[in-house]
Formats: structure tokens, sequence, C-alpha cells
């Protein structure tokens, strides 16, 4: 097939989706009524764009591409994907068919209680390229599942963003799956939103999430938490760079949890299934402080935890009261301003290796015999003392 070019003014499909077989699609439609089309093959985006003003309602001016067996690419240094209040859905089908995001896929909620959504979605892999930011500004839910059907994939079905690559859902949720048979890795360029709630971000890794952007931030949500299940690894030898409220990991087979925050977080769960030398727990923030709940490498006894908060305000804190904070075999503590100062960091660990640099006690709850290979506060001062019990 060829190019198809429409610029209509009420719709394109809004009765019902226009059947296409063509190699791509230049699209536009301006005053009422949706796009939806479905292609029979692989198609290339060069435009698909809705400017049906803003009525506080997603479901109308929405864009919905989908396709019977083929891959959907939104080609780069072309118009993208655009819609104002409307829903956005990319759902590529059949056999081996991934979503490739060369350019913007963008769409607005104006209006405060608006549902906005961008869904896309791939039965095979979803990839981001430097310019294939996807922008929603106000509330506009981000989904983004590739291995849809672990059947048509060939395996190994990642999602995986360029460095360059945002998803900004502005002050929406973002959530990012690769589950099931055949579901592969996530690999993180920029994730941010304005949510605040404890599941701003969700990560569902078949295999591992990875940081693929170097030093820059990879999920930024200051008031909202970060929700990650991986099989091998989150951040495993190159940590995953946040600035979020809150942490809730569980890693099930193999690989680090190593997480770098920018200004302290509660670490709701950060749990290792397996108890191995290769599944260790690493957090470290580098201002504020780490609230610990519920940190468990496995049963205590080959995983190691490492907290670091040597920052300003950089505490180590009881989270839970009385409740057991931390299963490892070895603990290893780097603080600023205390470690449990006033209500202890209960622990089921083998050995523990702690320093404090400035103030705040060092208090530690432990559950059955311990090894003290250091317990050292660098300030000489009433308000630094060491309780181990």
């Amino acid at each position: 097939g060829g190019r198809l070019v429409i610029d209509a003014v009420s719709g394109v499909g809004s009765a019902g989706q226009l059947e296409t077989a063509v190699a791509s699609l230049d699209v536009a439609n301006t005053t009422s009524s949706n796009v939806l089309i479905t292609d029979a093959d692989a198609v290339t985006v060069i435009q698909l764009s809705n400017s049906v003003a803003d009525d506080d309602n997603g479901a109308t001016g929405l864009i919905n591409l989908t396709t019977t067996n083929g891959t959907i690419t939104v080609q780069a240094g072309a118009s993208g994907v655009t819609a104002v209040d409307g829903n956005i859905t990319l759902d590529a089908n059949g056999t081996n068919s991934d979503l490739t995001v060369d350019q913007g896929v963008q769409t607005t909620n104006p209006t405060a209680g608006g549902v906005v959504s961008i869904t896309l979605t791939a039965d095979d892999s979803i990839f981001f390229g430097n310019t294939g930011d996807v922008t929603g500004t106000g509330d506009v839910t981000v989904t983004v599942t590739a291995n849809v059907d672990a059947a048509d994939g060939d395996g190994s079905d990642d999602i995986a963003m360029s460095s360059g690559t945002v998803i900004n859902a502005g002050s929406g949720t973002i959530s990012l799956s690769t589950a099931g048979a055949n579901g592969g890795s996530i690999a993180l360029g920029q994730l941010t939103t304005t949510n605040a709630t404890t599941t701003a971000v969700t990560l569902t890794s078949n295999v591992a999430v990875t940081d693929i952007n170097g030093v820059s931030g990879n999920v930024i949500a200051g008031s909202g938490g970060l929700v990650i299940d991986a099989v091998s690894g989150v951040g495993s030898g190159d940590a995953i760079d946040t600035t979020v409220a809150s942490i809730d990991i569980d890693n099930s087979t193999s690989g680090n949890i190593e997480i770098l925050e920018t200004n302290g977080l509660t670490v709701t769960k950060a749990d290792q299934a397996a108890d191995s030398d290769t599944a260790d727990i690493i957090i470290t923030s580098t201002a504020g402080a780490i609230a610990v709940d519920v940190i468990e490498a496995g049963a205590g006894v080959a995983g190691d935890v490492t907290l670091t908060a040597t920052g300003a305000g950089g505490a180590i804190t009881d989270a839970n009261a009385a409740t057991l904070n931390i299963t490892a075999q070895v603990l290893t503590i780097d603080a600023a301003t205390g470690v449990g100062s006033g209500d202890a960091i209960e622990t089921t660990v083998a050995s523990i290796d702690i320093d404090n640099s400035t103030s705040g006690n060092i208090e530690i709850l432990e559950t059955n015999g311990l090894t003290v290979t250091k317990a050292d506060q660098a300030a000489d001062s009433d308000t630094a003392d060491i309780i181990i019990t």
C-alpha cells in the first residue's frame, strides 16, 4: 500500500473503525468526532491529529489506531500523534508486531476532573527513540504494555526507552509492563509525574528494570510512590535514579535492587525473594532521610543490605514502630544524623557495620544475636550515643 492522506472536519471512521491496508497514514481531523483506524498490516504514522476542542471528555476527540497483523511506527521528524482532551490508543497486534515511537505522542486534559489517557500496546516489544516523547498535559493516565500476547512475541518482548526519551503524565499515573511468558526487560529513560499517590509510577517486568540514561533521573514523582515488580534485578549494576516519596519493590530471582534517591524516601518495601550473594539491596539518598518500613534480603543468610544517607538530613529512621525493619546477612549503614535515633531499627542480621558522622544516636534492636563489625560515631557528643540490644 501507499500513503493515505485524510483531512477531515467531523471524524475519520467515527461511526466505526476505518479499515485500511496502507504503508503510511497522514490524518488530521479538526472540528468534531474521533479518528478510528484499523490497518491490516504494518503501518507508519506520519501524522495522526485530532484537534477537536476540549469538552472535558476523553472519549470524544480521541485517536485509536490498531493493526490486525503488523508493527506501528511513529516516524521520526514527522508530526507524531496529537489530540486535545482526547484519549490516544496505539495497538500493534500480530506475530512479532512491535510499536516504535520515534516522534511525540501527546494529549491534554486541561479541565480538572476529566479522564484522559494514552495507551500504548504491542503483542511484541515497544521502543522509544530520543524524539519519541509521550506527553500528557494535565491529568493524563499513561499505560505502556508490551508482550500483550505472549504467543505472538518472539521472546524477550521488551519496553526499551532511549536515553533521551521522556514520558510525562502531567499529574496522571504511569504504568509500564512486560509481564507474562516471553516478557522482557524495561529500560528506563525518564518517567515524570506530579501524581501524589503511592502508585504514581508502576513498573512490572518479566526480567529486569534497568537504567538507560546514565546519571539522569529515571523516575521523578516527588510526592508519589514508585512500585516495581521484577524478576532479575532493579538497577542492578547501575542504580535507578529517583526523586520519589516512597518505593515498594519486589524482585523474585536474581540481581540487585539498587536505588539512588535525590532527597529522601520511605522504603515501604524492598524485598528479595531469593537469598543470594548476587541479590543484595543497595539504597542511597544523596540528601534527606531513608525511612525504613520493611527491607528483606532473602532469609538473611546470604543477601546483604547497604543504606547510605550522608547528605543534609541524612538519617536512617524506623517507619513501622516495633515491627521488624531489616533482614540481611550483612547490614551496612552510613548516615549523617542518626540510625534509629529515638526509635531503634529492628533487625534480623548476622552483622552490622555502621558509621554516623554528625549527630543522633545509633540504635539497633536485634532479634537473635549479631556481630558488631563496627558501630562508629564520628562526633563525640551526649546526643550521639550507641545503643545495641
